[in-house]
Protein backbone atom coordinates (compact mmCIF):
# COMPACT_ATOMS: atom_id res chain seq x y z
CA UNK A 1 0.00 0.00 0.00
CA UNK A 2 2.96 2.10 0.86
CA UNK A 3 4.75 1.47 -2.68
CA UNK A 4 1.11 2.58 -4.19
CA UNK A 5 0.47 5.87 -2.96
CA UNK A 6 4.50 6.81 -3.52
CA UNK A 7 3.93 5.26 -7.23
CA UNK A 8 -0.01 7.44 -7.78
CA UNK A 9 2.06 10.87 -7.18
CA UNK A 10 4.07 9.96 -10.18
CA UNK A 11 0.90 8.91 -12.18
CA UNK A 12 -0.58 12.14 -11.56
CA UNK A 13 2.64 13.46 -13.02
CA UNK A 14 2.40 11.64 -16.39
CA UNK A 15 -1.60 12.21 -16.12
CA UNK A 16 -0.33 16.02 -16.34
CA UNK A 17 1.84 15.45 -19.41
CA UNK A 18 4.42 15.77 -17.70
CA UNK A 19 7.62 13.21 -19.90
CA UNK A 20 8.45 10.26 -18.95
CA UNK A 21 12.09 10.86 -18.82
CA UNK A 22 11.18 14.09 -16.55
CA UNK A 23 9.24 11.69 -14.24
CA UNK A 24 11.75 9.17 -14.19
CA UNK A 25 15.01 12.25 -12.63
CA UNK A 26 12.19 12.97 -10.52
CA UNK A 27 11.79 9.69 -9.05
CA UNK A 28 15.58 8.99 -9.62
CA UNK A 29 16.35 12.11 -7.56
CA UNK A 30 14.27 11.43 -4.63
CA UNK A 31 15.96 7.77 -4.39
CA UNK A 32 12.89 6.06 -4.92
CA UNK A 33 13.09 2.56 -5.13
CA UNK A 34 13.49 1.22 -8.67
CA UNK A 35 10.82 -1.56 -8.46
CA UNK A 36 8.18 1.64 -8.33
CA UNK A 37 9.87 3.21 -10.97
CA UNK A 38 9.34 0.62 -13.48
CA UNK A 39 5.71 0.27 -11.97
CA UNK A 40 4.84 3.69 -12.70
CA UNK A 41 6.62 3.90 -16.51
CA UNK A 42 5.90 0.26 -17.77
CA UNK A 43 3.58 1.26 -20.52
CA UNK A 44 3.92 4.78 -21.08
CA UNK A 45 6.22 4.41 -24.46
CA UNK A 46 5.04 1.24 -25.31
CA UNK A 47 2.41 2.31 -28.07
CA UNK A 48 2.69 6.13 -27.83
CA UNK A 49 3.97 6.25 -30.92
CA UNK A 50 1.23 4.45 -32.43
CA UNK A 51 -1.05 6.31 -30.49
CA UNK A 52 -3.34 9.11 -32.19
CA UNK A 53 -2.93 12.90 -30.97
CA UNK A 54 -5.15 15.04 -28.93
CA UNK A 55 -6.85 17.61 -30.62
CA UNK A 56 -4.81 19.89 -28.33
CA UNK A 57 -2.03 17.69 -29.89
CA UNK A 58 -2.58 18.29 -33.31
CA UNK A 59 -3.16 22.23 -33.06
CA UNK A 60 0.46 22.48 -31.67
CA UNK A 61 2.40 19.41 -34.26
CA UNK A 62 0.54 22.01 -36.79
CA UNK A 63 2.91 24.66 -36.43
CA UNK A 64 5.81 22.60 -36.98
CA UNK A 65 4.39 20.30 -39.97
CA UNK A 66 4.30 23.90 -41.82
CA UNK A 67 7.74 24.70 -40.96
CA UNK A 68 8.57 21.07 -42.91
CA UNK A 69 6.13 22.23 -45.96
CA UNK A 70 8.30 25.14 -46.01
CA UNK A 71 11.06 23.08 -46.45
CA UNK A 72 13.03 23.52 -43.39
CA UNK A 73 15.51 20.71 -42.94
CA UNK A 74 13.75 17.73 -40.07
CA UNK A 75 16.67 17.89 -38.14
CA UNK A 76 16.21 21.65 -37.61
CA UNK A 77 12.42 20.96 -36.70
CA UNK A 78 13.01 18.33 -34.04
CA UNK A 79 15.65 20.85 -32.95
CA UNK A 80 13.18 23.57 -32.78
CA UNK A 81 10.51 21.33 -31.21
CA UNK A 82 13.10 20.02 -28.64
CA UNK A 83 13.96 23.26 -27.78
CA UNK A 84 10.10 24.42 -27.23
CA UNK A 85 9.93 21.60 -25.07
CA UNK A 86 6.88 19.89 -27.30
CA UNK A 87 6.12 16.00 -25.99
CA UNK A 88 7.76 13.44 -27.03
CA UNK A 89 4.15 11.81 -28.84
CA UNK A 90 4.50 14.80 -30.78
CA UNK A 91 7.59 14.92 -32.02
CA UNK A 92 7.30 11.32 -32.91
CA UNK A 93 4.14 12.20 -35.40
CA UNK A 94 5.91 14.96 -36.65
CA UNK A 95 8.72 13.04 -37.64
CA UNK A 96 7.20 9.64 -38.49
CA UNK A 97 5.13 11.53 -41.11
CA UNK A 98 8.21 13.52 -42.57
CA UNK A 99 10.24 9.91 -42.67
CA UNK A 100 7.38 7.48 -43.35
CA UNK A 101 9.93 4.83 -44.65
CA UNK A 102 10.58 4.05 -41.08
CA UNK A 103 9.11 5.00 -37.42
CA UNK A 104 11.23 7.29 -35.57
CA UNK A 105 13.00 5.89 -32.50
CA UNK A 106 12.66 2.34 -33.98
CA UNK A 107 15.61 1.66 -36.46
CA UNK A 108 17.90 4.68 -34.98
CA UNK A 109 17.18 4.26 -31.09
CA UNK A 110 16.35 0.62 -30.29
CA UNK A 111 17.82 -1.38 -32.80
CA UNK A 112 20.93 0.61 -33.46
CA UNK A 113 22.84 -2.45 -35.46
CA UNK A 114 21.93 -5.85 -36.45
CA UNK A 115 25.25 -6.89 -35.02
CA UNK A 116 24.95 -4.71 -31.51
CA UNK A 117 26.43 -6.44 -29.07
CA UNK A 118 24.15 -7.84 -26.20
CA UNK A 119 24.42 -6.27 -22.86
CA UNK A 120 24.03 -7.20 -19.08
CA UNK A 121 21.16 -5.81 -17.06
CA UNK A 122 23.62 -3.19 -15.67
CA UNK A 123 25.31 -2.13 -19.38
CA UNK A 124 21.64 -1.72 -20.61
CA UNK A 125 20.59 0.67 -17.78
CA UNK A 126 23.67 2.81 -18.73
CA UNK A 127 22.59 2.67 -22.41
CA UNK A 128 18.78 3.30 -21.26
CA UNK A 129 20.43 6.97 -20.17
CA UNK A 130 22.14 7.44 -24.10
CA UNK A 131 18.95 5.91 -25.94
CA UNK A 132 16.69 8.83 -24.10
CA UNK A 133 18.90 11.22 -25.17
CA UNK A 134 18.40 9.77 -28.73
CA UNK A 135 14.60 9.94 -28.26
CA UNK A 136 14.39 13.39 -27.64
CA UNK A 137 16.50 14.29 -31.33
CA UNK A 138 20.05 15.04 -29.46
CA UNK A 139 22.30 14.02 -32.89
CA UNK A 140 23.77 10.76 -32.55
CA UNK A 141 27.11 12.02 -32.77
CA UNK A 142 26.49 14.95 -29.87
CA UNK A 143 25.60 11.62 -27.83
CA UNK A 144 28.61 9.53 -29.01
CA UNK A 145 30.89 12.70 -27.83
CA UNK A 146 28.59 12.36 -24.70
CA UNK A 147 29.52 8.70 -24.04
CA UNK A 148 33.19 9.27 -24.92
CA UNK A 149 33.24 12.06 -22.39
CA UNK A 150 31.91 9.97 -19.56
CA UNK A 151 34.58 7.27 -20.25
CA UNK A 152 31.23 4.70 -21.57
CA UNK A 153 32.98 1.49 -22.41
CA UNK A 154 33.02 0.87 -26.86
CA UNK A 155 30.35 -2.42 -26.23
CA UNK A 156 28.20 0.00 -24.87
CA UNK A 157 28.37 2.79 -27.55
CA UNK A 158 28.15 0.49 -30.07
CA UNK A 159 25.15 -1.01 -28.97
CA UNK A 160 23.23 2.18 -28.55
CA UNK A 161 24.85 3.69 -31.39
CA UNK A 162 26.31 1.04 -33.61
CA UNK A 163 29.84 0.83 -35.32
CA UNK A 164 31.63 3.97 -36.25
CA UNK A 165 32.15 3.56 -39.86
CA UNK A 166 32.28 7.11 -41.65
CA UNK A 167 34.63 6.94 -44.79
CA UNK A 168 34.68 10.89 -44.39
CA UNK A 169 36.45 10.43 -41.24
CA UNK A 170 38.65 7.58 -42.49
CA UNK A 171 40.14 9.93 -44.86
CA UNK A 172 40.28 12.83 -42.85
CA UNK A 173 42.23 11.19 -40.20
CA UNK A 174 44.97 9.94 -43.42
CA UNK A 175 44.85 13.50 -44.40
CA UNK A 176 46.02 14.20 -41.32
CA UNK A 177 48.79 11.94 -41.14
CA UNK A 178 49.94 13.31 -44.29
CA UNK A 179 51.66 16.62 -43.67
CA UNK A 180 53.20 18.72 -46.35
CA UNK A 181 56.75 19.11 -45.77
CA UNK A 182 56.90 21.70 -48.45
CA UNK A 183 55.42 24.71 -47.84
CA UNK A 184 54.79 26.77 -44.57
CA UNK A 185 51.88 26.41 -42.35
CA UNK A 186 48.48 28.28 -42.95
CA UNK A 187 47.10 29.20 -39.81
CA UNK A 188 43.47 28.78 -39.41
CA UNK A 189 40.72 27.44 -37.08
CA UNK A 190 39.42 24.29 -37.97
CA UNK A 191 35.36 23.99 -37.78
CA UNK A 192 34.35 21.72 -35.15
CA UNK A 193 30.82 21.52 -36.26
CA UNK A 194 28.59 18.39 -36.13
CA UNK A 195 27.82 16.55 -39.30
CA UNK A 196 24.13 17.53 -38.92
CA UNK A 197 25.37 20.99 -38.71
CA UNK A 198 28.03 20.92 -41.27
CA UNK A 199 25.31 19.86 -43.92
CA UNK A 200 23.26 22.62 -43.27
CA UNK A 201 26.42 25.30 -43.45
CA UNK A 202 27.85 27.00 -46.79
CA UNK A 203 30.75 23.80 -46.79
CA UNK A 204 27.70 21.42 -47.82
CA UNK A 205 27.57 23.77 -50.99
CA UNK A 206 31.05 23.50 -51.11
CA UNK A 207 30.74 19.61 -51.83
CA UNK A 208 28.15 19.24 -54.30
CA UNK A 209 30.56 21.54 -56.23
CA UNK A 210 33.44 19.01 -55.86
CA UNK A 211 31.30 16.02 -56.95
CA UNK A 212 29.75 18.16 -60.10
CA UNK A 213 33.11 20.02 -61.09
CA UNK A 214 36.23 17.99 -61.47
CA UNK A 215 38.11 21.11 -62.29
CA UNK A 216 37.69 22.52 -58.57
CA UNK A 217 40.67 20.59 -57.13
CA UNK A 218 44.32 22.76 -58.68
CA UNK A 219 45.90 20.76 -61.14
CA UNK A 220 49.18 20.31 -60.97
CA UNK A 221 51.07 23.11 -62.07
CA UNK A 222 48.87 25.11 -59.75
CA UNK A 223 50.64 23.23 -56.48
CA UNK A 224 53.84 23.78 -58.28
CA UNK A 225 53.33 27.37 -58.65
CA UNK A 226 51.78 27.75 -55.20
CA UNK A 227 54.86 25.29 -53.35
CA UNK A 228 57.14 28.22 -55.09
CA UNK A 229 55.51 30.76 -53.46
CA UNK A 230 54.94 29.36 -50.27
CA UNK A 231 58.14 27.39 -49.66
CA UNK A 232 59.52 26.96 -46.12
CA UNK A 233 62.41 29.31 -45.25
CA UNK A 234 65.53 27.39 -45.33
CA UNK A 235 68.65 29.23 -43.24
CA UNK A 236 71.95 28.13 -42.76
CA UNK A 237 71.37 28.11 -39.36
CA UNK A 238 68.32 25.71 -39.42
CA UNK A 239 69.83 23.20 -41.95
CA UNK A 240 73.14 23.04 -39.08
CA UNK A 241 70.42 22.30 -36.88
CA UNK A 242 68.52 19.95 -39.06
CA UNK A 243 72.23 18.06 -40.01
CA UNK A 244 72.59 17.36 -36.20
CA UNK A 245 69.47 16.75 -35.40
CA UNK A 246 69.88 13.21 -34.69
CA UNK A 247 72.90 13.57 -32.88
CA UNK A 248 71.28 16.20 -30.53
CA UNK A 249 68.33 13.60 -29.83
CA UNK A 250 70.14 10.74 -29.25
CA UNK A 251 72.71 13.03 -26.85
CA UNK A 252 69.10 14.44 -25.46
CA UNK A 253 67.34 11.22 -24.56
CA UNK A 254 71.00 10.02 -22.31
CA UNK A 255 71.18 12.99 -20.51
CA UNK A 256 70.78 13.04 -16.65
CA UNK A 257 67.94 15.36 -16.58
CA UNK A 258 68.16 16.20 -12.91
CA UNK A 259 66.70 19.68 -12.89
CA UNK A 260 63.69 21.71 -14.27
CA UNK A 261 64.43 22.68 -17.43
CA UNK A 262 63.26 26.64 -17.27
CA UNK A 263 64.82 26.59 -13.61
CA UNK A 264 68.04 25.05 -15.51
CA UNK A 265 68.36 27.07 -18.53
CA UNK A 266 67.45 30.62 -16.05
CA UNK A 267 71.00 29.58 -13.88
CA UNK A 268 72.94 28.79 -17.30
CA UNK A 269 71.92 32.35 -18.86
CA UNK A 270 72.85 33.84 -15.25
CA UNK A 271 76.08 32.04 -15.45
CA UNK A 272 77.40 33.59 -18.26
CA UNK A 273 77.89 36.89 -16.00
CA UNK A 274 80.96 34.40 -14.88
CA UNK A 275 82.54 33.34 -17.90
CA UNK A 276 86.19 34.59 -16.79
CA UNK A 277 85.73 31.47 -13.98
CA UNK A 278 85.37 27.77 -14.34
CA UNK A 279 82.91 26.15 -12.40
CA UNK A 280 85.47 25.06 -10.20
CA UNK A 281 87.25 28.01 -9.75
CA UNK A 282 84.31 30.23 -8.83
CA UNK A 283 82.81 27.73 -6.46
CA UNK A 284 86.77 27.47 -5.00
CA UNK A 285 86.49 31.06 -4.77
CA UNK A 286 82.76 31.61 -3.17
CA UNK A 287 83.98 28.64 -0.43
CA UNK A 288 87.21 31.38 0.02
CA UNK A 289 85.02 34.13 0.32
CA UNK A 290 86.69 36.10 -1.98
CA UNK A 291 89.71 37.22 -0.56
CA UNK A 292 90.77 38.95 -3.33
CA UNK A 293 87.95 40.17 -5.05
CA UNK A 294 87.51 38.75 -7.99
CA UNK A 295 83.61 39.06 -8.39
CA UNK A 296 82.24 42.45 -8.51
CA UNK A 297 80.15 43.28 -5.73
CA UNK A 298 77.23 43.63 -8.51
CA UNK A 299 77.43 40.27 -9.39
CA UNK A 300 77.61 39.17 -5.67
CA UNK A 301 74.18 40.38 -5.22
CA UNK A 302 72.78 37.72 -7.70
CA UNK A 303 74.84 34.37 -6.41
CA UNK A 304 72.30 33.53 -4.08
CA UNK A 305 69.88 32.96 -6.83
CA UNK A 306 72.78 30.58 -8.25
CA UNK A 307 72.45 28.24 -5.32
CA UNK A 308 71.09 24.71 -5.49
CA UNK A 309 67.45 24.20 -2.62
CA UNK A 310 67.39 21.05 -0.95
CA UNK A 311 66.11 19.36 -3.42
CA UNK A 312 67.94 19.80 -6.13
CA UNK A 313 71.21 18.84 -3.80
CA UNK A 314 69.28 15.21 -3.46
CA UNK A 315 68.81 15.03 -6.76
CA UNK A 316 72.49 15.71 -7.70
CA UNK A 317 74.39 13.25 -4.49
CA UNK A 318 71.69 10.17 -5.87
CA UNK A 319 72.77 10.76 -9.97
CA UNK A 320 76.18 8.30 -9.91
CA UNK A 321 76.73 8.81 -13.70
CA UNK A 322 79.73 10.77 -15.51
CA UNK A 323 80.01 14.48 -16.01
CA UNK A 324 79.04 14.56 -19.89
CA UNK A 325 75.63 12.98 -18.82
CA UNK A 326 75.01 16.72 -17.12
CA UNK A 327 73.66 20.22 -18.63
CA UNK A 328 75.36 23.39 -17.46
CA UNK A 329 73.49 24.07 -14.14
CA UNK A 330 74.13 20.72 -13.02
CA UNK A 331 77.68 20.70 -13.42
CA UNK A 332 78.03 23.86 -11.52
CA UNK A 333 75.59 22.57 -8.80
CA UNK A 334 77.51 19.32 -8.10
CA UNK A 335 80.68 21.52 -7.57
CA UNK A 336 78.91 23.53 -5.12
CA UNK A 337 77.49 21.24 -3.45
CA UNK A 338 80.44 19.87 -1.27
CA UNK A 339 80.71 23.29 0.35
CA UNK A 340 79.75 23.82 3.90
CA UNK A 341 77.33 26.85 5.11
CA UNK A 342 77.22 27.99 1.38
CA UNK A 343 74.52 30.25 2.29
CA UNK A 344 76.08 31.65 4.99
CA UNK A 345 79.32 32.33 3.26
CA UNK A 346 77.33 33.61 -0.12
CA UNK A 347 75.88 36.43 2.89
CA UNK A 348 78.83 37.04 4.28
CA UNK A 349 80.20 37.98 0.25
CA UNK A 350 77.30 40.35 -0.39
CA UNK A 351 77.60 41.97 3.22
CA UNK A 352 81.60 42.26 2.37
CA UNK A 353 80.61 43.77 -0.93
CA UNK A 354 78.52 46.25 -0.05
CA UNK A 355 79.23 47.80 3.34
CA UNK A 356 81.60 50.37 1.80
CA UNK A 357 78.67 51.53 -0.45
CA UNK A 358 76.28 51.31 2.59
CA UNK A 359 78.71 53.80 4.93
CA UNK A 360 79.26 56.13 2.31
CA UNK A 361 75.23 56.84 1.59
CA UNK A 362 74.93 57.00 5.12
CA UNK A 363 77.71 59.34 5.64
CA UNK A 364 76.55 61.52 3.13
CA UNK A 365 73.12 62.04 3.98
CA UNK A 366 74.59 63.01 7.84
CA UNK A 367 76.95 65.48 5.65
CA UNK A 368 74.47 67.11 3.81
CA UNK A 369 71.22 67.21 6.56
CA UNK A 370 74.06 68.55 9.09
CA UNK A 371 75.17 70.94 7.03
CA UNK A 372 71.93 72.38 5.98
CA UNK A 373 71.06 72.28 9.51
CA UNK A 374 73.66 74.76 10.04
CA UNK A 375 72.68 77.09 7.30
CA UNK A 376 69.22 77.50 8.38
CA UNK A 377 70.60 78.56 11.79
CA UNK A 378 72.87 80.97 10.86
CA UNK A 379 70.38 82.81 7.74
CA UNK A 380 70.17 86.09 8.70
CA UNK A 381 67.41 86.59 6.45
CA UNK A 382 65.27 83.64 7.84
CA UNK A 383 65.61 84.98 11.42
CA UNK A 384 64.63 88.11 10.08
CA UNK A 385 61.40 86.60 8.01
CA UNK A 386 60.54 84.41 11.35
CA UNK A 387 60.80 87.27 13.73
CA UNK A 388 58.00 89.38 11.63
CA UNK A 389 55.80 86.16 11.47
CA UNK A 390 56.36 85.75 15.34
CA UNK A 391 55.20 89.25 15.59
CA UNK A 392 52.04 89.40 13.43
CA UNK A 393 50.95 85.83 14.25
CA UNK A 394 51.57 87.59 18.97
CA UNK A 395 49.31 90.50 17.69
CA UNK A 396 46.59 88.84 15.80
CA UNK A 397 46.05 86.39 18.97
CA UNK A 398 46.60 88.96 21.34
CA UNK A 399 44.42 87.86 24.48
CA UNK A 400 44.18 84.14 23.47
CA UNK A 401 45.97 81.58 25.28
CA UNK A 402 47.60 81.21 21.87
CA UNK A 403 49.04 84.57 22.08
CA UNK A 404 52.54 86.27 23.69
CA UNK A 405 54.32 83.07 22.43
CA UNK A 406 57.95 82.79 21.75
CA UNK A 407 57.87 80.60 19.36
CA UNK A 408 55.70 78.85 16.83
CA UNK A 409 56.50 75.12 15.20
CA UNK A 410 57.46 75.34 11.44
CA UNK A 411 54.62 72.83 10.83
CA UNK A 412 52.42 76.68 11.41
CA UNK A 413 53.86 78.05 8.41
CA UNK A 414 51.19 76.50 5.79
CA UNK A 415 48.51 78.66 7.75
CA UNK A 416 49.78 82.07 6.61
CA UNK A 417 48.88 81.14 2.80
CA UNK A 418 45.52 79.72 4.73
CA UNK A 419 44.25 82.87 6.76
CA UNK A 420 42.43 85.59 4.65
CA UNK A 421 41.32 88.78 5.07
CA UNK A 422 37.96 90.07 5.84
CA UNK A 423 37.31 90.77 1.57
CA UNK A 424 39.10 87.16 0.95
CA UNK A 425 41.62 89.01 -1.62
CA UNK A 426 44.52 88.84 1.21
CA UNK A 427 45.87 86.44 2.92
CA UNK A 428 48.77 86.84 5.81
CA UNK A 429 51.71 86.12 3.47
CA UNK A 430 50.53 88.24 0.99
CA UNK A 431 50.99 91.05 3.98
CA UNK A 432 54.51 90.04 5.18
CA UNK A 433 55.44 89.99 1.34
CA UNK A 434 54.10 93.71 1.01
CA UNK A 435 55.12 94.94 4.55
CA UNK A 436 58.96 93.42 3.94
CA UNK A 437 59.06 95.47 0.08
CA UNK A 438 57.22 98.23 1.44
CA UNK A 439 60.13 98.47 4.15
CA UNK A 440 63.00 98.33 1.29
CA UNK A 441 63.90 94.90 2.62
CA UNK A 442 63.24 92.88 -0.75
CA UNK A 443 66.64 90.97 -0.85
CA UNK A 444 65.31 89.51 2.82
CA UNK A 445 62.81 87.96 1.06
CA UNK A 446 65.26 86.01 -1.24
CA UNK A 447 66.30 83.44 1.13
CA UNK A 448 67.26 80.24 -1.10
CA UNK A 449 70.45 81.50 -1.84
CA UNK A 450 71.49 80.76 1.97
CA UNK A 451 70.62 77.04 1.75
CA UNK A 452 72.51 75.73 -2.03
CA UNK A 453 71.75 72.65 -0.80
CA UNK A 454 67.93 72.40 0.50
CA UNK A 455 66.39 70.41 -2.38
CA UNK A 456 68.97 67.69 -1.46
CA UNK A 457 68.58 67.66 1.97
CA UNK A 458 64.58 67.43 1.69
CA UNK A 459 64.78 64.48 0.35
CA UNK A 460 66.54 62.86 3.14
CA UNK A 461 64.85 61.85 5.97
CA UNK A 462 66.54 61.78 9.59
CA UNK A 463 64.45 58.56 10.30
CA UNK A 464 65.31 56.95 7.40
CA UNK A 465 69.26 57.37 8.40
CA UNK A 466 68.77 56.30 11.37
CA UNK A 467 67.54 52.72 10.36
CA UNK A 468 70.20 52.50 7.58
CA UNK A 469 72.53 52.59 10.69
CA UNK A 470 70.42 50.09 12.92
CA UNK A 471 71.11 48.03 9.87
CA UNK A 472 74.03 47.83 8.94
CA UNK A 473 75.07 47.52 12.65
CA UNK A 474 72.90 44.36 12.68
CA UNK A 475 74.28 43.02 9.72
CA UNK A 476 77.88 44.18 9.40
Amino acid sequence: DEEEVTASKYRRMLKMRVPPEAVRHKMASENVDEKIINAVLSGTTKNEDDAGLSNEEEIIAAKYRRMLKMAVPLEAVKHKMAQDQVEMRIISAVTNEATPDKKAGNTSTKMPALDAPTLSAEEEKTATTYRNMLKVCIPKEAVRHKMKQDGISLKIVEAVLGKENSPALQSSNETAKSTNSKTMKLHWTVSTLAPELLKQSIFAKTEQKKRKLFTINPEESDIKKLEELFQKKTTAKSSAAKAGKSENDKIGSEMAKLLDITRANNIAISLNAFSNFSFRSLAETINDLDPDDKIDSEKVQFIPNLLPTAKEIMAIKKFTGEDDKLITAELFFRQLIPIKRIEDKVKVMQTMASFEEHVEEARSGFQCLQEVCGQVMNSEKLISILEMVLNIGNFMNQGTLDGGVEAFKFESLPKLSQTKSADGKTTVLDYIVETFIEKGERETLFIASDFPRIQESSRTLIGDLMSEMALNRSNF
